[in-house]
């Protein structure tokens, strides 16, 4: 028990570690411009959207550690081709907000972790044309329309699409796009280009924007599995082991995206894992009433399946379409649930044939008649997996995944052992599991 403590411990702190310390491997190369107009080539830490809005991390290389910058202190800074200003939001405070589109008239947007409710992570729309002031971009409908459809009253056809309600709050880029292209084109007063059933030679942004999803969300693994049976050859002396290939692996848990697509994923769940156990010439001692001891053997078949609940546990990184991890599998109890059939030799007496057992003939009733241990060891698995990842609406992601779980504890101890140079080893009977399945991400907003 103490070693599989040990274990636990070294991956959550690992896990941790990742995030914990700050390094200039964690740094890349961007520009500031401070205050009083002075352009430094510099690191910048990219960090989450609602930190980069209040600071910014700077490598100061004399110190060797982060220096943090206010907005009070820039005007300008860029990193990873991302551009971000120094505005006053409309409460007239200070902030950074992120340039998603520049041109004749700029989108920006500011992001921010509420202070009252749900404290939710949202980014507000600021918008500016050349030569005009920051305004806010209203997120009511009405007001939407009714603003910015006077907003852009210059170009006729974007404001009459705005005031149909063909461009909403959420699509503001698309809006932005096509005021400029307009802007670029010379301003022409009708341009079947713009129209309605024809939408502007550009109407979204194109940059590649990051899938960065919800915070925390719900995490439902159905895997089915494919068992694999591993143990020393020289075992087949007394009894051949098998697979009963085909099991499940089920679970519920949550998901929590610690930073840029590095993801943890953790719950409770539920697998099995199958084999069969066959001999034609299982050697026994058979006693009778007077205490004398005879040799018999017995024709055995046997199979079964051990169930585990548990939990599991996985670190991850995911990106648009796809995703990479590894992690454990560590139960907490076993129960069995098979059936056997027993044939002698010598002593028809001892002949019998079990449905519904709940405990295994060989693994336990031969060798741990006394009933000292269980029928299976508790498992610990490692598990590594790789798989696709499909956004479907604004909540729900589904990830395509295959798995392969290699077990740290044998399956079971048979109680045969044999003698090696050195020491006395044990044959031991290990299940290993290739899952494939579907992981449904849940997200809150």
């Amino acid at each position: 028990m103490p070693y599989r403590i040990i274990l636990i411990t070294l991956l959550l702190v690992a896990s941790s570690s990742i995030y914990a310390q700050v390094k200039i491997e964690d740094f890349d190369p961007g520009t500031i411009v401070l205050s009083n107009g002075d352009t430094l080539s510099v690191q910048i830490r990219d960090d989450r959207d609602e930190k980069m809005s209040r600071q910014v991390q700077v490598w100061d290389p004399q110190n060797n550690a982060p220096k943090r910058y206010q907005p009070k202190d820039l005007k300008f800074f860029t990193v990873n081709k991302v551009n971000y200003y120094s505005l006053k939001n409309d409460e007239g405070r200070g902030v950074f907000m992120e340039a998603k589109i520049e041109g004749e008239a700029t989108l920006y947007g500011y992001t921010y972790r509420e202070e009252k409710g749900k404290k939710d992570i949202v980014t507000d729309f600021y918008i500016k044309k050349k030569g005009g002031g920051l305004i806010k971009v209203p997120t009511q409908n009405g007001k939407f329309k009714t603003d910015m459809a006077l907003y852009f009253s210059d170009f006729p056809q974007l404001s009459e699409k705005i005031a149909n309600k063909q461009y909403s709050y959420s699509d503001m880029e698309a809006v932005t796009e096509e005021y400029n292209e307009w802007v670029k084109l010379g301003k022409p007063k009708r341009d079947e280009r713009f129209a309605a059933e024809k939408p502007g030679p550009k109407l979204v942004n194109n940059k590649p924007q990051e899938d960065k999803g919800a915070r925390v969300g719900i995490d439902i693994p159905i895997f089915a599995t494919y068992n694999f049976i591993s143990y020393p050859s020289i075992l087949n002396q007394l009894y051949t082991t098998r697979t009963i290939g085909f099991g499940f692996d089920v679970g519920l848990g949550a998901r929590f995206r610690l930073v840029r697509g590095l993801t943890l994923r953790a719950g409770i769940n539920i697998r099995d894992k199958g084999m069969k156990i066959s001999t034609d010439n299982l050697p026994i001692q058979v006693t009778d009433q007077n205490g004398n001891l005879y040799p018999d053997a017995l024709k055995v078949r046997e199979q079964g399946r051990m169930y585990y609940p548990g939990i599991y546990l996985n670190l991850g990184q995911e990106w648009s379409h796809w995703h990479v991890g590894g992690g454990f599998n560590l139960s907490f109890y076993s129960f069995y649930r098979g059936k056997y059939s027993l044939e002698s030799a010598n002593y028809p007496q001892l002949n019998e044939t079990v449905d519904k057992s709940k405990g295994s003939f060989i693994v336990h009733d031969l060798n741990n008649s006394d009933g000292r241990d269980k029928n299976f060891n508790t498992q610990f698995d490692i598990h590594f997996s790789v798989g696709g990842r499909f956004k479907v609406g604004d909540f729900v992601i589904l990830k395509p995944t295959l798995t392969y779980a290699i077990p740290m504890i044998p399956l079971y101890n048979s109680g045969q052992t044999v003698q090696g140079a050195f020491s006395t080893n044990e044959l031991n009977v290990s299940g290993y599991q290739l899952k494939i399945g579907l992981i449904t991400d849940i997200g809150f907003k």
